[in-house]
């Protein structure tokens, strides 16, 4: 036997050992995942890690070849995963999500319904990309968007072909990158950040997809606890800061306020879903030389800035710091930040564990990957399996410590009947590399089984929210153990957990747009601005009441009349 099938039978072996059959969803993750202190949490306050992968194109899968989707998440399930973070907005130029501002592909946008629907059967969570910074086809990218506003007149627009510094137009690393595009694009401000027109468009972008109700379960994406989270956008960098001699301060102003608008906007949309910003993890100008340090700064070549990673417009504390932002995420490229060395990396991951656990938010390495050559006998063992496993290492070390780190999804799962060398970075079930992350897998598996609970969380709580979104409407979200931020909670807003289904007929005698799930009630809905929403309860049975000022007097008495004990609001508000 090969020694690595060998090592994949002893993994399967101890998975098995440890949880049985996968056959079926982790029940820990059922219902919404919200962060706790450093900790992910359920509904019943038990602490929850993850483990899992990075799929490329997973939505063009759900649309052309759903059959095949099936298969590779039905293998995730066996292999003991639970979550997937992918691009919710397209790879392929022929199967992009929007087509043009406010246009949509409609096969593109039911591929992305499959997936989401066919994770939800699963047990599988989401992590989901809105858009991206690198992938010029899409047309949400900032390219995209950017030459749709000068088409419109609306922004000055793509000054050059800022193509030729990411598709083949040099050969090196991310440094590199920067420094093509200070001799190509000398006088591209990047507007994207800046521009209100794109920004708007940027925005119209997150409701559309956010509001989509999914065509084949019928669920709103914003109230589907299938998604774990969201990312305001797949690393986001400012291509400006090293411009000049700069000190990469103002790109990192820009990036900030982006960062802190987009993640409002989405936490007001989907309150029972996560936000992250889904950015490498560069500390900026503004952060400690302490933090800088552990920045990527490879040897210089070509006259790349050795402070390009730190110019890059990214600050990690503080663009995480937002109370619209619920947890930390860094990625990790060795090979493209040219530092494939075990002690850089070992000092990138332990920097950001001790600061995302001081700064108290839960983090997990959302990218990981690492370049070798399959043709080479042995080159996958001794280029690629280090790094997995100092990065699991580094899981394991923040379990048994009680730091941040909740989690790590490689990149990226490589199918085994893939002919040829395939993807440098792929990883296939046939690799010694598997053996790790399944051990990892098997490890999550166990502990979400212990449900360990987390002391300061408080099990079983329904808060109502109101928030009003830039339109001026206002928006109420009720949901299982959800936690929202930048709205207030409405006065006598708590009530008791339910399962039964009397909740949905009661939010939906409150308000249109209703899910209703096994864990409670979620409800996205408009509702008249002054009007006020309460919980009240008797016996663990949830009764949603939609009061004005009018009808404030009568609830204490349709309480009192049910057997409850809830006191009424006082007075009606309309506070955001």
């Amino acid at each position: 036997m090969h020694r690595s099938t060998m090592m994949l039978a002893a993994a399967a072996a101890a998975v098995a050992g440890l949880t049985g059959a996968f056959a079926t969803p982790e029940q820990p993750l059922a219902g919404f995942i919200r962060a706790q202190g450093t900790h992910f949490v359920n509904k019943d306050c038990a602490s929850i890690y993850l483990s899992g992968w990075n799929g490329w194109k997973v939505m063009e899968e759900g649309a052309r070849d759903p059959d095949l989707l099936a298969r590779r998440l039905d293998a995730a399930v066996d292999a003991g995963f639970n979550t997937l973070r992918f691009f919710a907005h397209g790879s392929d130029p022929d199967m992009v999500l929007q087509t043009g501002p406010g246009e949509y592909n409609e096969e593109a946008f039911r591929g992305l319904d499959r997936a989401i629907a066919m994770a939800g059967e699963r047990g599988l969570k989401l992590i989901l990309s809105i858009s991206n910074q690198w992938k010029a086809a899409d047309f949400a990218s900032k390219k995209q968007l950017v030459s749709y506003a000068a088409e419109l007149g609306l922004a000055p627009g793509v000054q050059c072909d800022v193509d030729a510094c990411t598709n083949g137009g040099y050969q090196g690393g991310d440094d590199d990158e920067f420094a093509c595009y200070e001799r190509a694009c000398p006088n591209e401000d990047d507007a994207f950040w800046t521009n209100t027109a794109i920004r708007r468009m940027y925005k119209d972008h997150v409701r559309a997809v956010l509001a989509r109700v999914n065509t084949v379960n019928s669920k709103r994406y914003s109230s589907d606890p299938t998604i774990l989270a969201w990312n305001v956008m797949n690393e986001p960098v400012c291509r400006r800061g090293t411009r000049n001699g700069g000190d990469g301060t103002g790109c990192a102003d820009d990036v900030d306020a982006f960062v802190a608008d987009i993640s409002a906007l989405m936490k007001d949309l989907a309150p029972l879903q996560m936000v992250t910003v889904g950015q490498e993890g560069y500390y900026g100008p503004r952060e400690t030389a302490q933090r800088r340090a552990v920045n990527p700064m490879p040897p210089q070549e070509g006259g790349a800035d050795p402070l390009w990673a730190e110019k890059s417009g990214q600050s990690w504390i503080r663009n995480h710091g937002h109370d619209s932002i619920d947890f930390y995420g860094i990625h990790l490229w060795v090979d493209n930040w040219k530092v494939p060395q075990l002690e850089f990396q070992q000092a990138w991951i332990d920097q950001h564990v001790a600061d995302a656990t001081a700064t108290g938010k839960p983090m997990i390495v959302e990218e990981f990957g690492k370049v070798a050559d399959r043709t080479s006998p042995g080159d996958v063992e001794r280029s690629r399996d280090p790094f997995f496993r100092g990065v699991y290492d580094a899981f394991k070390a923040s379990v048994n410590s009680g730091a941040a780190l909740r989690g790590a999804l490689f990149w990226e799962w490589e199918d085994d009947a893939t002919q040829g060398a395939g993807s440098e970075r792929g990883v296939r079930r046939s690799d010694s590399t598997w053996y790790m992350i399944a051990e990892n897998a098997a490890l999550v598996r166990n502990l979400n089984g212990q449900q360990r609970g987390v002391g300061s969380c408080v099990p079983g709580r329904e808060i109502s929210y109101r928030s009003t979104d830039a339109a001026g409407r206002s928006w109420l979200s009720l949901g299982d153990g959800m936690v929202a931020k930048n709205v207030q909670p409405l006065a006598g807003g708590e009530g008791a957990g339910s399962d039964r289904a009397s909740c949905a007929a009661a939010c939906a005698e409150g308000c249109a747009g209703f899910t209703f799930g096994g864990n409670g009630c979620a409800l996205i809905g408009e509702v008249r601005s002054g009007e006020q929403h309460s919980w009240g309860y008797r016996s663990g049975e949830q009764t949603f009441w939609k009061l004005t000022e009018r009808n404030v007097a009568a609830l204490g008495a349709k309480v009192a009349a049910r057997g409850g004990s809830e006191a009424p609001p006082v007075a009606a508000s309309s506070r955001n």
